[in-house]
């Protein structure tokens, strides 16, 4: 038994669409019928888009089982012999046995064609929709951009859909007027809903006239109701471009819009069967659905084991501690924190619970954040700070304070080439053989390959690219490589943390040390506790005295560092949780 793939070319005004009908031809019936005769077996095809009746297409594909023993890439040959002129098998080829068109991911592309003049034309009639009005392609081109991206697009789907998730990804959206007074709309996405294209294509035509604004385009998808979108456009202008199937597997999938925001790593899949999600924000009543169809891809690329965290509890909690929304009773409730008896902390209850199925997914407690702290001695005293000292210490803690603030304003920016913060460790021979240097943008790549190498072994390790790198740089992030010897050993990034607000203006309240690792091959040489020292240098220069981090309760090697560098635990952050498939 073998299994061949077919790509399929039809035109589809003569066909109740693919799937098999009671009462009418289908495309599918055609193709079933042809390859038995052929083949001399019976032939049922799986085909990958279903699509309606009227509509055409170019590249759906289909699968089929088969004894026979004629080479796969030879059928289209002759099965063309025996099948109608409108429709022509464009290729076909023997592919794994286990190989489904609808289990795979993927990019459907369609085209929605509109002949835009004052006369119709009689040629090519069946392959576009008619429209005497005068479009406005610029006014089209505006709404659609609130298409693009992961939405629910309940707006545009028909009230008849089978579909429990409405939730689609468009990845471009065009619109353009062609020599031929043809509109073309061309939308690309990971799937579609029912009449979910022509409904787009009929909700652009009414911006285009001016019935609708493009704003509107927004209204109409955040209401997520069919009643207040456009109207569904006849099939005869919709044709089946190309389905392209994901040939590696995407090692993060990130998704943002007003309702919703995470990011799902998939890089140890291939190699450990894991992958991890994170769902920064949420809507409370799209948190369940998102969970599980998250989960549900994760599986499906092959992930075993899944975890997850709900990061947006992490934020609830920080401001829940931090007083932010109001320090009594219904301020914490507002924060959905939970009262910890007799330590004054919250902890967050959360929308994860142990024990709690995700559809066919049950989550187990998997571990928790450790927040850690550590304050630091010798502050660098100012202004009124320094009332009641005496005049021989006040004026020592001044000179200093104006070497530091000399050394502060010759490192603007960046420090001098080869230079950076050094760390104090008298203790060590090879005193301040570790440094903190500044990362060149020219380096980003370099940079990134070497934090994704060594943090994607860890569930919920932040990730960067080049954007969120230059993103973070303006929000204060400081991106540094760690040195020793004159040569980069580790990655650095610090932040800083505020605790409110004070004349309009973000009080700094603690240098938080957001990533640090060190190269796998330059680890165990004391490079990872020279780097604190250094963290150290940097704070104090800052006038900062407090040092914060998170670290994984299971991660026991970076604990000892922490603690031996004099890193205390504060208090828990939530648990991962994990949801096994097996």
């Amino acid at each position: 038994m073998k299994r061949i793939k077919l790509v399929v070319a039809y035109e589809g005004t003569n066909y109740h669409g693919w799937q098999m009908q009671p009462n009418g031809l289908s495309v599918e019936a055609v193709l079933n019928e042809a390859l038995s005769a052929l083949l001399k077996e019976p032939i049922t095809v799986i085909g990958a888009s279903r699509t309606d009746s009227g509509v055409h297409a170019l590249g759906n594909v289909a699968v089929f089982d088969t004894e026979n023993r004629m080479p796969g890439d030879k059928i289209c040959f002759a099965l063309n012999q025996r099948l109608p002129e409108d429709i022509r098998i464009q290729s076909s080829e023997e592919v794994a046995a286990d190989w489904h068109p609808r289990k795979q991911n993927c990019a459907k592309t369609y085209e929605y064609r509109i002949l835009n003049r004052k006369i119709d034309m009689p040629v090519g009639r069946q392959y576009a929709y008619f429209c005497y009005f005068p479009i406005d392609v610029e006014r089209m081109r505006q709404g659609a951009e609130y298409l693009v991206g992961e939405h629910d697009f309940k707006s545009f789907c028909t009230v008849r859909t089978q579909a429990e998730d409405t939730v689609r990804v468009i990845y471009s959206l065009s619109v353009e007027r062609g020599a031929d007074d043809v509109v073309s709309i061309r939308i690309c996405g990971s799937g579609f809903l029912y009449n979910m294209v022509r409904i787009i294509a009929g909700t652009l035509l009414r911006v285009g006239t001016g019935l609708y604004s493009p704003q509107k385009v927004e209204e109409i998808l955040d209401a997520r109701d069919r009643q207040v979108a456009g109207p569904t456009l006849p099939a005869k202008g919709l044709t089946l471009i190309s389905l392209e199937y994901e040939k590696r597997l995407q090692p993060e999938i990130k998704a943002a819009n007003k309702d919703w925001e995470y990011l799902l790593v998939q890089r140890e899949i291939p190699a450990k069967k894991k992958a991890y999600l994170l769902i920064y924000r949420c809507k409370e009543e799209d948190f369940r659905k998102l969970s599980e169809r998250l989960l549900r891809q994760a599986a499906r690329n092959g992930a075993k084991w899944i975890y997850m965290a709900d990061i947006e509890g992490w934020d609830r909690e920080r401001q829940a501690l931090a007083g932010i929304g109001g320090k009594d009773q219904a301020g914490r409730e507002a924060c959905r924190g939970e009262e910890i008896s007799g330590s004054g902390q919250l902890r967050y209850g959360g929308r994860i619970r142990d024990g709690e199925r995700f559809g066919c997914y049950e989550m187990r407690r998997s571990h928790a954040y450790l927040e850690m702290e550590k304050t630091l001695g010798e502050p660098i005293l100012r202004g009124n700070e320094a009332e009641g000292k005496g005049a021989e210490s006040r004026e020592a803690e001044k000179e200093e304070a104006e070497r530091r603030g000399a050394e502060k304003e010759g490192a603007k920016g960046k420090r001098a080439e080869g230079e950076g913060w050094a760390g104090r460790n008298p203790d060590r021979e090879k005193q301040g053989r570790v440094k903190l240097c500044p990362l060149e943008k020219a380096d980003w790549e370099k940079w990134l390959s070497w934090y994704n190498e060594s943090f994607f072994d860890l569930p919920g390790s932040a990730t960067y690219d080049r954007k969120t790198i230059a993103g973070q740089e303006e929000e204060g992030s400081g991106f540094f490589w760690i040195c020793a010897d004159e040569r980069p050993v580790g990655t650095l990034v610090l932040g800083l943390e505020t605790d409110g607000e004070k004349n309009g203006e973000s009080t700094e309240k603690a240098v938080m040390i957001d990533v640090i690792a060190i190269k796998k091959e330059f680890t165990g040489r004391g490079y990872g506790q020279e780097a604190l020292l250094c963290i150290e240098e940097y704070a104090r220069e800052r006038g900062i005295l407090k040092l914060t981090l998170l670290v994984a309760d299971t991660n026991s090697r970076a604990r000892r560092l922490y603690e031996k560098a004099g890193f205390r635990t504060a208090r828990r952050r939530p648990e991962f949780f994990c949801a096994g498939t097996e």
